[in-house]
Formats: structure tokens, C-alpha cells, sequence
């Protein structure tokens, strides 16, 4: 007979207090929503120097040493630390630990990385593994075949194109010997990828995160795809005063158009007083100090660097609007959704699944290019009540849309994987 309520033991890279990016904080809100339906939830992670094991919020945690020890949570690591022999070696004792321990339900996989130990266990186990794909890494490490096609890569176009692309934008005027070392170690991430995406495809069920994310794993043969969008808790409508500026949260990187916050602003100001608030951190940094100072924007501009996730939702909610103008087709886009959860209209690029949360209707969404940015950073300043009205118009409609229904559809299919 099958349980109404479930333990469902969720592997992700990072977790708190590790909270370094989007992927972490839609695990946990979706994870205090299948709690509050009653459904037990354990979260098994690695340990960069926090308690090895505790409680959190009715979110039961449990970490494993991978060796390496964080400075502070919001530091960078690179993907070695979840792509070497010992990093298996620990997930798969960690995991097959807590499969013994625990009476689980179902195997959620949220980061990529322990696909290979989950999906075995999962099968020798006969535990339903689900996994959520918060990015395109089982496709192509690199992705930017995917800037312009729903295709990955062939190895030729990856040798020739990709790493070259890489270079040119990520790393600047490295030397031979850098792009030497820089071109075995895509060769690497590319053996990496095949076997993630060879364990990817093994799973009970394979979550995308949008309509267009899904477009591209179909193309990459995947199939048994649910597109269910990300989950985040909506503040009740407030009517407070915003203040005349634009914001921006995430990785200072070409990919998520970082670049391009700069120059859209400066062709875009009309109001004397209004600011650009840029939150994140990342290479870019440097060249966007050099922006601010070229256009005489010192005093208008605030570089905010990594803050509190807190301090984000609170800068959403007085803001006048978002920006997200990513070059990049993102799975998704949470910060955009966070943004409209606080009543916020948002400016977007039209890659990926960003539009699908601006739906036409909470803002815009463009050509990632400072002349239309600025058009619509203009467009949003002069119609910004409409925006706002339609937000909380539709408050109820996009609270069932991006936060009941998700939840709701991962208990369906968790159900369903484990009627069969």
C-alpha cells in the first residue's frame, strides 16, 4: 500500500549555510513545501567546515567531508572538488549510509554531480530517484552551443568553437601555457559530461525547470521529461513607497549579461535621482568599476558585492524594477521570479526560460543589447503602475503558478514513480 506521506532524501551540492546561489534556495523552499504537506525531508550534502549533522528549519541535514573546507559560504570552489574519485568514493558510502539508516522513499537528485552514486544505489535499492536539472552541465559543460541552437556540441565545435568562446570572454590574454592546462581540463569536463548525462538519462524521472530548458534536453535525447517551474513563497502585496532604482542580483560573468548593466543604464536615465544597485560578485567586477568611472556614474551606481539572501528579497521589495539580461538561455531564472514575488516588474532578455516568468505581462523582455535595455528600462519607468497593478492583480494566480503548483506536482510524480 502506498505511504501518503514520504521521506524523501534530497543530494545537493550546496546547502545551508552554504547559500551561494539560486539552486540552493529553490531546494529549500521546495523542501519547506513538501513539509508543510506533511512529507519528511532530509537533505544530504557535503561539509565545507559547518555540523556534521542538525536541524534546520524541519529541514533534517546531513554532511559528509569531500576535504575541502570553505573560508567563508559564499566562496567559490571549482567543480574538481565534485568530479574526482573521492568525491564518488563519498557520495556513494554517504548515500547507501543514509539509505540504511532512513526508511526513504525516494531519491531526489537536486545536484548534478551525484547522479552517478544515486542512480546506482537507487537501483540496487529499487528507490524511485528523481532528478531536477537546474542547469545544462549533462549536456555540455561549456553550453555555448546552446547560446544559439537546442543542440550540444559536436567534439569538433567544442575543440575549435567552445573553448575558444571560453577564452575569449572568460579568460582574456591567457598565455599559452594557461591555455595549455585550460584545454586539458575542458577535455576532462567533457569525459565528466558524458558520464553525468549517461547516468542523467538513467533516472526514474528527469525534471527540467522551464519549457525552454526542456526543449533542450529533448533535442539531447532525453526522455520520461516534467517541465515543473521553480518554487519561491510570495510577501502578501504591500503598497510601500520604492525607491528609483533598478537591480540586479547575480554572477558578475558574460553569460548572465553583466556587462551590459552598465551602458543600459547610462542610455536609459531619466530620473536625476534613480540608481543601478548590482548585487553579486564575480571576474566582471573590475570591468564594470571601469564602466562606472568612464561614464561619470560613481555616485549612481552601488556595487553591492555577495549580501544575505534576506537583504535581496528586502532590496526586490523597494526597488522600482529588476533587470536579468542574460546572453545565456537560462534554465530558468530565479532572481526574476523573486523579483515579481515582491511585487517588482522585471526587464529580462528573451533567452531561455526567462520570459516564461515575464509572461508579456509583468515586464519585458528583449534582445540582450544596451539600446533595447534601455528602451525598456524607459518603457518600465514611465509605465511602472501598470506593471505593479497587474502584479497584484494576478498576486493569487502566480502564487498557484510558482508556488502551490510546483510542490504539488513533485508529490504527483513521486507517487506515481513509486505506484509503478
Amino acid at each position: 500500500m502506498l505511504k501518503n506521506k514520504l521521506t524523501i532524501l534530497m543530494l545537493t551540492e550546496y546547502f545551508y549555510p552554504c547559500d551561494r546561489g539560486g539552486s540552493e534556495w529553490s531546494t529549500y523552499s521546495l523542501a519547506k513545501q513538501l513539509i508543510q504537506m506533511g512529507h519528511k525531508i532530509k537533505i544530504l550534502t557535503p561539509n565545507y567546515g559547518a555540523k556534521p549533522k542538525e536541524k534546520w528549519q524541519g529541514i533534517t541535514i546531513k554532511r559528509f567531508n569531500i576535504g575541502k573546507k570553505m573560508k567563508k559560504t559564499s566562496e567559490n570552489i571549482t567543480p574538481f572538488w565534485h568530479t574526482n574519485p573521492w568525491w564518488f568514493i563519498q557520495t556513494f558510502r554517504s548515500l547507501l549510509q543514509a539509505i540504511k539508516t532512513d526508511s526513504i522513499d525516494i531519491i531526489h537528485v537536486q545536484g548534478k554531480f551525484f547522479l552517478p552514486a544515486a542512480v546506482i544505489i537507487g537501483k540496487l535499492k529499487k528507490t524511485p530517484v528523481v532528478f531536477t536539472a537546474r542547469d545544462y552541465q549533462v549536456i555540455c559543460n561549456l553550453g555555448f552551443c546552446l547560446w544559439e541552437k537546442n543542440q550540444r556540441c559536436s567534439l569538433g565545435e567544442y575543440l575549435f568553437r567552445d573553448i575558444a568562446t571560453y577564452l575569449k570572454h572568460y579568460q582574456p590574454g591567457a598565455s599559452w601555457i594557461k591555455k595549455a592546462v585550460f584545454l586539458f581540463l575542458h577535455l576532462r569536463a567533457r569525459i565528466i559530461t558524458a558520464n553525468l548525462r549517461f547516468f542523467a538519462k538513467l533516472a526514474d524521472g528527469t525534471v527540467c525547470i522551464s519549457q525552454a530548458q526542456q526543449k533542450i534536453f529533448i533535442t539531447s535525447g532525453f526522455n520520461r521529461l516534467q517541465t515543473i517551474y521553480n518554487t519561491t513563497a510570495f510577501s502578501p502585496f504591500l503598497a510601500t513607497a520604492r525607491r528609483k532604482q533598478l537591480i540586479f542580483v547575480g554572477r558578475l560573468t558574460p553569460g548572465k549579461g553583466a556587462h551590459l548593466l552598465v551602458p543600459s543604464f547610462a542610455q536609459a536615465i531619466t530620473q536625476k535621482q534613480a540608481r543601478l544597485i548590482i548585487v553579486g560578485s564575480g571576474f566582471l567586477e573590475k570591468k564594470i568599476k571601469k564602466q562606472i568611472n568612464h561614464l561619470g556614474l560613481k555616485n549612481r551606481v552601488i556595487l553591492k558585492g555577495h549580501i544575505a539572501h534576506s537583504e535581496v528579497i528586502k532590496l526586490y521589495r523597494k526597488s522600482q524594477m529588476a533587470i536579468f539580461p542574460s546572453l545565456w538561455p537560462e534554465p530558468f531564472g530565479r532572481g526574476a521570479l523573486e523579483a515579481i514575488s515582491q511585487g517588482t516588474p522585471i526587464i529580462t532578455s528573451d533567452r531561455g526560460g526567462l520570459p516564461e516568468i515575464v509572461q508579456g505581462k509583468y515586464g519585458q523582455s528583449v534582445k540582450p543589447n544596451p539600446e533595447k535595455l534601455a528602451q525598456a528600462i524607459d518603457y518600465l519607468t514611465r509605465n511602472h503602475s501598470t506593471f505593479t497593478s497587474r502584479l497584484k492583480k494576478d498576486n493569487r494566480q502566480l502564487i498557484t503558478q510558482f508556488y502551490l503548483r510546483p510542490a504539488n506536482q513533485y508529490q504527483s510524480l513521486y507517487y506515481k514513480l513509486l505506484n509503478k
